[in-house]
């Protein structure tokens, strides 16, 4: 199993990297709120939590792929943003978030293949890096660049990393750990929410 989880962007709306990364992180929350146990847990228990970020060319094609997901079978989480900070006040389509789904499976392979990687604007000509400066200055320094990180301690010999049975049951304990502490701070929100709700009917009714 290939638990990962797919994320779409609207990439016309031209928002800023914050903007980009905030609606991307609500749809990442709405998604796995939205998943099926088994795959929130061996999403969990990869270590990685794998997202893929999709990138849709404009609003219509996002409502084009948030359709073409449902008739496929999935339950695509559709992300808006109040116009706050940008788009000049307006409510726009920023994102889709798709709950887990395993890459293994030939459905989801069929669905998602044709889809592109969201890939974010080159730099503007003439725009300075911060990784161009830092190389630039230790390029041009008198101190030798091994100097800079040196150590008393020969360094560790290479390895592959191995993982032992009783390392793997501890990742998994760990893994249905999170998880169960995950379901439990849902279900309090949830029952917080009918309370009140249940308030707010009973304040009608007075």
């Amino acid at each position: 199993m290939d638990a990962s989880m797919y994320i779409f962007i609207n990439k016309g709306l031209g928002m800023s990297t914050g903007k980009a990364a905030a609606q991307a992180a609500h749809a990442a929350v709405e998604a796995f709120r939205g998943s099926d146990p088994n795959l929130e847990f061996a999403w969990l228990l990869g270590g990685h939590y794998k997202k893929l970020v999709m990138e849709a060319d404009d609003s219509d094609e996002l409502a084009n792929i948030g359709g073409y997901l449902e008739d496929r079978g999935f339950t695509p989480v559709w992300i808006y943003d109040e116009g706050l900070t940008e788009f000049d006040g307006r409510m726009r389509h920023t994102a889709i978030g798709v709950p887990i789904v395993d890459k293994d499976d030939p459905n989801v392979r069929a669905t998602f293949s044709a889809f592109r990687l969201y890939k974010d604007k080159p730099p503007m000509p003439g725009h300075i890096r911060a990784a161009d400066v830092r190389a630039s200055t230790i390029q041009d320094s008198a101190v030798p660049t091994n100097n800079l990180l040196h150590t008393d301690k020969p360094a560790p010999p290479t390895s592959p990393c191995l993982v032992t049975a009783a390392t793997a049951a501890e990742l998994t304990a760990h893994a249905r750990a999170d998880l169960e502490q995950i379901r439990a701070i849902r279900d309090e929100r949830s029952g917080r929410r009918r309370i009140a709700d249940g308030l707010s009917k009973l304040r009608s009714w007075g």
